[in-house]
C-alpha cells in the first residue's frame, strides 16, 4: 500500500462510512420530485403579466446529479494527496440560489488563482432522497441549517474542517464577498520572516 492509499485509508475512509458504496462507473439516478398533489386547471380568468409570460433563463447547474459523491471524493482526495493540496468537499444542490452565491465567489480572478492554489475542489449534488444526500448524515452536516455546506480536509497534518451547522451558507447570504472572507481562512498562511541575526 503505498502512502496516498495509506492516508485515504487511515483518514478519509472513515468520513465515508454511510453503509453505501456505490460501484465505480455506476450512475445513479437522482430523485424525482413529486408534489403528491394531483394536477389542476388554472383557472383562465386572469390575464398573465408580461413579467410571468417571459421565461426565466435556466443557470448553468453547478452540481452533476449523475456522478457518485463517494467515488468523486476519493479519486479528488488522490489528487490533493499528490499534489500537497487541500479537498475542498461542496455539498449543494442546483435549486439552491445560496449555492451559486457561493459560487459566485471564485468569479474574482485573483481570488480564483489563490483558491486553486490551495484547494481541490469537488462538487457534489445532495438533492433530498438521493445516494449521495446521505453523505451529509457520514459527515454530520444538517441540510435544515443550510445549504451549501462545505468540508476541506488537510491530507498533512490530518485535519478536517466540515461546516456542520450552516456556517457557508451564512457566509453565502452575505454575499460572494463575505464567502472569499470565508474561505479565505483555509489558504495556506505566508511564513513569517525571521529577523536578521544580530551581528
Amino acid at each position: 500500500m503505498n502512502r496516498t492509499e495509506r492516508l485515504l485509508a487511515l483518514f478519509l475512509l472513515p468520513l465515508l462510512c454511510t453503509g453505501t458504496v456505490l460501484a465505480a462507473g455506476s450512475n445513479p439516478e437522482p430523485a424525482k420530485k413529486t408534489s403528491g398533489q394531483p394536477a389542476t386547471k388554472k383557472s383562465a380568468s386572469k390575464k398573465p403579466t408580461q413579467a410571468a409570460v417571459r421565461p426565466t433563463p435556466a443557470r448553468p447547474p453547478i452540481y452533476d446529479p449523475y456522478v457518485s459523491g463517494e467515488k468523486a471524493i476519493m479519486d479528488t482526495a488522490r489528487q490533493c494527496i499528490e499534489s500537497g493540496r487541500h479537498l475542498f468537499v461542496n455539498f449543494g444542490t442546483n435549486s439552491c440560489d445560496l449555492c451559486y452565491t457561493a459560487n459566485e465567489a471564485l468569479s474574482d480572478p485573483a481570488f480564483r488563482d489563490t483558491f486553486f492554489k490551495a484547494l481541490i475542489p469537488v462538487y457534489i449534488d445532495v438533492t433530498p432522497g438521493t445516494e449521495n444526500a446521505k453523505l451529509l448524515e457520514s459527515y454530520g452536516i444538517d441540510p435544515a441549517k443550510g445549504l451549501p455546506a462545505m468540508a476541506v480536509i488537510e491530507f498533512s497534518p490530518q485535519k478536517a474542517t466540515i461546516s456542520r451547522n450552516g456556517e457557508y451558507a451564512a457566509a453565502a447570504k452575505k454575499g460572494p464577498d463575505a464567502v472569499r472572507i470565508f474561505l479565505s481562512q483555509f489558504f495556506p498562511r505566508p511564513e513569517p520572516k525571521s529577523p536578521p541575526p544580530v551581528e
